[in-house]
Formats: C-alpha cells, structure tokens, sequence
C-alpha cells in the first residue's frame, strides 16, 4: 500500500509542476520515477497541463522522456485541441503560440 500511496504522489507532483511550468520539479518527478503520462482526477496528464500553460520547455522535456502527445483525456480531447480551447479563452500571444508550435 505505501508503494501505491508513494506512486500516487509522485504522479502528482510531476503533474503539478508541469501545470506551473517548474521545470526542476518536473525532471525531479520524473528522475522518482513518476509515470510520465499518468493522468490526474479530470483525465490530465503533466503534458496537457503544460500545453495548455504555455511550458513549451516543458511540453519538449516530457516528449523526449517518453511523454505521449496524441493521448486523449476524459473528453476525448487531444492535447492539441487543449490549446486551442486555451487561446480562445485566455487569448494568449503569438510568442507562445510559435514557441509551442516547435516543440
């Protein structure tokens, strides 16, 4: 049980530190050996966190670690349409957007 309870939080803190964009959280985590593509309560993983944040230092990271970036979540959304959610809503710059669209 403290296997699962251990796993369980280094899930979350990966997933959390790819939503805040901290970098050095997300490479502890995964160093831990948190599952790179475990989901959060709502179907998220640390790489739909962070595309839809703007971390695309992030976004590159948890791809070349094994991130999977065609995974859908609870909604049957891809982590690319996550992004387009996020620019109409937050309306985010052109920076961001080219920044993402070379990761």
């Amino acid at each position: 049980m403290a296997i699962n309870a251990l796993k369980h939080l280094q899930n979350k803190h990966l997933i959390h530190s790819a939503a805040a964009g901290d970098m050095k959280g997300v490479v502890l985590a995964i160093k831990l050996k948190a599952q790179i593509n475990a989901r959060d309560k709502d179907g998220w993983t640390a790489a739909m966190h962070a595309f839809a944040n703007y971390h695309a230092d992030v976004v590159k990271y948890l791809k070349e670690h094994g991130g999977k970036m065609s995974m859908e979540d609870e909604m049957n959304a891809q982590i690319a349409a996550h992004l387009g959610k996020s620019v109409r809503v937050v309306g985010h710059s052109a920076h961001a957007h080219k920044r993402l669209a070379r990761v």
